[in-house]
C-alpha cells in the first residue's frame, strides 16, 4: 500500500483549483464570444432594415420614436466599445475581430443622426 504525503496531497489539491479557474474562464470566454457575436448580428440585421426609403415613410412620432431609442443603442455601444473591458477582451483570439466590427457598426449607427 502506498502513502500519500501532505505535499502530494496539496499538488493535487492545487491542480485541482487550477483546472476548475481553467473551466470557468473558458465558460466565460465562451458566453462573451456568444453574447458579443449576437449583439453584432442584431446590430447588423438593424442597420440592414434602416434603408432610406423606410426612414422616409415613417411619420414624425414615429421618427421621435426611432431616433430615441437608436440613440440609447448608439450609447451603450459606444460606452462599450470605449471601455476598459472592450480594451481588455479585444486582445483575445476571436474577440478582437467581433469587438472591432461592433466598434464599426456602431460608428454608422453614429452616422444616421
Amino acid at each position: 500500500m502506498s502513502t500519500v504525503t501532505f505535499d502530494e496531497i496539496e499538488q493535487r489539491a492545487d491542480r485541482t483549483l487550477a483546472y476548475a479557474l481553467l473551466l470557468r474562464l473558458a465558460k466565460d470566454y465562451v458566453l462573451c464570444v456568444y453574447r458579443l457575436t449576437e449583439a453584432s448580428r442584431a446590430l447588423d440585421r438593424l442597420l440592414g432594415i434602416l434603408t432610406a426609403e423606410k426612414l422616409e415613410a415613417l411619420t414624425v412620432q414615429q421618427t421621435t420614436w426611432l431616433a430615441e431609442r437608436l440613440q440609447a443603442v448608439h450609447k451603450l455601444l459606444a460606452e462599450f466599445s470605449r471601455s476598459s473591458e472592450a480594451e481588455t477582451i479585444s486582445k483575445l483570439p476571436i474577440l478582437a475581430n467581433i469587438t472591432a466590427k461592433l466598434r464599426e457598426s456602431t460608428e454608422d449607427l453614429d452616422d444616421g443622426f
